[in-house]
């Protein structure tokens, strides 16, 4: 994933390196790389609303409230994969709702707090 971020940076492939950015947070979520998915979710969110690629911002949001809500931080991550799943459904796109209604379901299981 470094290779490509890397790639599509050299080449100022703003498309490719969205792409890129998202398949890197999307892995570092599922090993539960906390640090990673800040990281690159912050990175993909930064070049989406730089470059307008709004396709990529709801990934970016939604995997930022993964992580922030299933590590501490509820009240700001579950708003934040809401976020992302209305974003999804106002483009009229499927293929990456289940994704993040699991992400909500993880949230509401790691803490008991959320109202």
């Amino acid at each position: 994933m470094d290779e490509a971020i890397s790639t599509a940076k050299e080449l100022k492939d703003k498309v490719g390196l969205g792409h890129a950015l998202n398949w890197a947070a999307g892995l570092a979520l599922l090993e539960r790389n906390r640090a990673e998915v800040d990281r690159l979710a912050s990175d993909l969110i930064e070049l989406s609303t730089r470059t307008s690629l709004l396709f990529n911002l709801p990934e970016g949001v939604g995997k930022r409230g993964w992580e922030r809500s299933t590590f501490g931080n509820t009240v700001e991550g579950i708003p934040c994969i809401e976020q992302a799943i209305r974003k999804y459904r106002a483009a009229g796109s499927v293929l990456g709702l289940p994704f993040y209604l699991a992400c909500k379901a993880e949230a509401f299981i790691s803490s008991e707090s959320y109202p």
